[in-house]
Order: C-alpha cells, then sequence, then structure tokens
C-alpha cells in the first residue's frame, strides 16, 4: 500500500491515526512537550483526521512554483502547527490510515535534504509500520481483541493497601 501523495489531508472519511514517533505517543519538540496552541491545533489535527473533517486551511503552506520532493518520494507531507510558524507536524496519508511522523522545524530541509533526513533516521520504522499495518487489517479485529484479553488477563493484579494480591 502507498502512501498518498497528496498536499492537502483528505477529508470525508474517518481514518485510523498511528503515531510513530514515540513509544508512549506523545509528540514532543527537542524532548519538551507540545503546549499552547501548537499543542492544541495537533490534537485538532487528529481529531479532524479521526472524523474526516478539514483541517485549519492556514496550516498549510503553498509551493508555489516549486514541488514537494518529500511529498514525491516517500509520500510524507507536512503541516504548520500554527499559521506560519517553524514548527511542522510530518506526516504519511493513506486510504483507510495516518502515520504521524515526528514533529520538527524546518531543519530536515536543510542539506543534505529533507528525503535523506527521513530515510536516514525512518527507513525501518516506515517500511514496518505499513506493513504492520496491512498485516493487523487482514487478520481482523477479532484476533488483536483476543490478543489483548490474554495480556490483560496475565497482567499482575496491583497489591491492595493490606498488601495482598
Amino acid at each position: 500500500m502507498e502512501p498518498l501523495k497528496e498536499p492537502r489531508l483528505r477529508t470525508g472519511k474517518p481514518r485510523t491515526v498511528v503515531r510513530l514517533e514515540n513509544e508512549d505517543g506523545k509528540f514532543r519538540k527537542n524532548g519538551q512537550s507540545l503546549a499552547g496552541p501548537p499543542g492544541a491545533n495537533l490534537i485538532a489535527i487528529v481529531e479532524a483526521i479521526e472524523k474526516g473533517d478539514q483541517i485549519d486551511p492556514d496550516l498549510y503552506r503553498e509551493h508555489k512554483g516549486r514541488s514537494d520532493t518529500l511529498l514525491m518520494k516517500l509520500g510524507i507531507m507536512h503541516i504548520h502547527l500554527t499559521p506560519g510558524s517553524n514548527l511542522l507536524l510530518f506526516l504519511r496519508q493513506f486510504e483507510d490510515h495516518v502515520e504521524l511522523i515526528e514533529v520538527n522545524d524546518h531543519g530536515p530541509f536543510d542539506p543534505p535534504g529533507a528525503v535523506e533526513y527521513f530515510e536516514a533516521k525512518y527507513r525501518n520504522i516506515l517500511w514496518n509500520s505499513q506493513r504492520e499495518f496491512e498485516l493487523k487489517a487482514k487478520k481482523g479485529k477479532s484476533q488483536l481483541a483476543a490478543s489483548v484479553a490474554n495480556l490483560t488477563k496475565n497482567r499482575r493484579k496491583p497489591k491492595t493497601e493490606e498488601g495482598g494480591e
């Protein structure tokens, strides 16, 4: 399954959002949690994707007279977290899901370039996440539910105040 190479998020159909950057699913810039308008806009973007709604059109910046090489080569698009800001959300969109890759500034576009940056940093993650999503979709939700039930069953119960389990 190839990522969509469209410069704007597709709307009209709810999609699953997959966060790739951190194991805990929280996005940070230079180790700091996102707060204020950028954090609120990130939440709004995720909610819009999950509902199939549009995002604020001011978060896109037009590439007048030049192509978006990162989008054309790797299917990675970027959205400004506040209008005209240097804080960007990098993502890939597919027919049925969207992968949030990282929050960064325009640094990846500096030499040697964004394509090289993302290929070096995320080559295995990008390929594996796409394969995992496809395999999970094929296995069906019942197997996923069974796995979660099995994990939950094998977890130890927290100790009570009396010291027992």
